[in-house]
């Protein structure tokens, strides 16, 4: 088979299964705005692709209909990945999104009414391929006036994301280790609607694969700093789905091998033997999928009971400790085993000299001379707040902007990531910093 027809047909093919099977993976598993927002950007690919794949079958109402439908996802995607970036790099602006969401809007519409593509047909030609004859199917549309503009509209929404991206990397408020896949995404996908301005290039799914490749990027992105824990998802979707693909298959098969068997000698029965077999199958399957679930979480939330068993031998111990030295090294001791973190900062309060110092490390090397006045609006904040901080909301948060830009270089030449306060009754007594994990995540 030809390059050029497995191209045709792979790329769209592979392309809506993952989204398929990854939207499936997403919808089950625990969201946060971050996810929320990468299925809508998913369910605007889906419909891009999808409806390329109609095209390539010509289903009905036909070529140009679903063609019309793929554009109108084409033009959802820059505009809800920019709503993305904008969360995810926490440069939000309300009216932002609604200025470039009412353009996209009036691209659609612009789209529908059939000013973007005119015309729009698949053709099978016929062709020799080392000595043997193959049908490959050819893409053919006609541009209409507004096409241009639209290119040209989905382009400065492209670099608006990939300026803002850069403008936040300058300001410190996240680093290109965070959103370089991101970038690099972004950039492919422009590469691949750009080339849809040429039919010679445009009449393969190059877009396509471009929106899978940034796809990708982007669930990397996620995945790297643990808005997702995405192995753990799969493996359990997969365990869970094969197990019941299997149950299911095995009912199935035993029904319609009995059913075989004794149709013929004993009609009247039939009936219901299906319904006991049914009846039998449920009875077996609860059990067993109750089973399963539970050896499943126990196998992949491993991490997660050496987290809670590290906090209880910590709560244990620290019970018959009375030298302030000892406790502080069963702290970081405890919080190294549950978090993970590279180097852990303890400083405590000095009442005369009215700052926070730190007063242990996790290394005895690591040992910065860090001080927080009692002014600092990050003390201020931890007396009013009991929750931890982000390196991302010492940079956003407005009850943070008074702060020093010399402190924040501070805490960023440190690669601090959390800030947690440890309070007796609303008296802070100490600050727990923490750089990022060992595994160089967030």
């Amino acid at each position: 088979m030809p390059f050029a027809e497995i191209f045709f047909w792979a790329v769209p093919i592979i392309s809506l299964t993952s989204y398929c099977i990854l939207m499936l993976f997403l919808s089950l598993s625990k969201k946060d705005r971050f996810i929320r927002l990468f299925m809508l950007v998913l369910a605007a690919l889906i419909i891009w692709t999808a409806s390329s794949l109609f095209m390539a079958l010509q289903l009905y109402p036909g070529v140009l209909f679903w063609d019309r439908v793929m554009v109108m996802g084409m033009t959802a995607v820059p505009f809800l990945l920019f709503y993305f970036i904008s969360v995810f790099t926490n440069s939000l602006r309300p009216l932002e999104i609604i200025f470039w969401g009412a353009l996209t809007a009036a691209a659609m519409i612009d789209n529908l009414l059939g000013h973007v593509v005119v015309d729009a047909s698949v053709v099978t030609a016929t062709m020799v391929y080392y000595g043997k004859m193959y049908t490959s199917p050819e893409y053919y549309y006609v541009l209409g006036k507004a096409a241009i503009p639209m290119y040209i509209f989905t382009a400065i929404i492209i670099f608006s994301m990939i300026i803002k991206v850069r403008n936040n990397v300058r300001a410190g408020k996240t680093t290109y280790g965070r959103v370089g896949p991101i970038v690099v995404g972004i950039s492919i996908l422009f590469v691949g609607v750009f080339l849809n301005l040429f039919p010679a290039l445009g009449r393969y799914p190059v877009d396509i694969l471009a929106c899978f490749i940034n796809a990708v990027l982007i669930m990397y992105a996620i995945y790297k700093h643990r808005m997702l824990e995405l192995r753990l998802m799969v493996t359990k979707g997969i365990v869970y789905s094969v197990f019941a693909v299997l149950l299911t298959g095995v009912y199935i098969y035993t029904v319609f091998s009995v059913e075989r068997g004794i149709s013929s000698a004993y009609q009247n029965i039939t009936p219901y033997f299906i319904t006991l077999s049914a009846l039998l199958v449920a009875i077996v399957f609860q059990p067993l999928y109750r089973f399963t679930t539970k050896l499943v979480d126990k196998m992949f939330y491993k991490a997660e009971y050496s987290k809670r068993q590290a906090l209880k031998n910590f709560s244990a111990s620290i019970s018959n400790k009375l030298d302030l030295h000892d406790m502080a090294a069963e702290l970081i001791e405890a919080v190294q085993l549950a978090i993970c973190a590279k180097e852990i900062l303890l400083l405590l309060k000095h009442e005369e000299k009215e700052h926070y110092y730190v007063f242990a490390t996790s290394s005895k090397i690591f040992r910065p001379n860090i001080v927080i006045k009692f002014d600092n609006p990050i003390v201020r904040w931890f007396i009013s707040n009991n929750i931890s901080l982000t390196r991302e909301e010492l940079h956003y948060h407005t009850s943070l902007k008074s702060m020093w830009d010399k402190e924040r270089r501070v805490i960023a030449d440190l690669g601090i990531e959390v800030i947690t306060p440890i309070k007796s009754g609303d008296d802070l007594i100490g600050i727990l910093m923490l750089t990022r994990k060992k595994n160089s995540t967030a």
